[in-house]
């Protein structure tokens, strides 16, 4: 008899470890999870964020429906490159690139219920700018900016320009 005791005693011990072994896998199981997650959210964003040669910067799916452009335009002879930053509303990183006078450069936006925000800095002056609003540009597939020395001006159809903000 006290041998049986000892068997169920030794298997209730073995049971116990197995179960306890089995819950340290799982934990061990979702950490591996959770960390895998993590990476793939790291990788889409970083996939959403590719810099092209041609200066054509591509936020998300190179496929989507709304563009924005952005043209340096007037500014004075031998003048430096405009730094545009643009990130989300959210304030997840976007891009940063620079404009020299005359050039341009565009991005798709693949999210039409966010804001992009971007930040201009000429030489020493600053100035701010809704890029895409998700409601001022709702149901438009293109929206373009023109930046020159007088400010920021925007348009749907490149033919009315409306001036948002001025350098500081």
């Amino acid at each position: 008899m006290p041998c049986v005791v000892g068997i169920n005693h030794r298997l209730k011990i073995e049971v116990y470890s197995l179960l306890k072994f089995r819950m340290t896998t799982l934990n061990f199981v979702n950490i591996i999870l959770a960390l895998a997650l993590a990476l793939a959210s790291i990788a889409a964003v970083e996939a959403r964020l590719l810099l092209q040669d041609n200066n054509q910067i591509i936020v998300g799916n190179s496929d989507a429906a709304i563009k924005v452009f952005v043209h340096v335009g007037l500014l004075p002879q031998g003048e430096s490159k405009v730094n545009i930053v643009c990130y989300l509303e959210n304030g997840q990183a976007g891009f940063d690139t620079q404009i020299s006078p005359g050039g341009d450069t565009n991005f798709n936006v693949p999210d039409s219920s966010t804001n992009y925000k971007c930040d201009g800095l000429w030489d020493s002056k600053t100035a701010s700018f809704l890029a895409y609003d998700k409601i001022r540009d709702q149901g438009y597939n293109n929206v373009y900016w023109k930046l020159d020395s007088d400010g920021f001006f925007q348009s749907h159809d490149q033919q009315n320009w409306t001036k948002f903000s001025g350098w500081q």
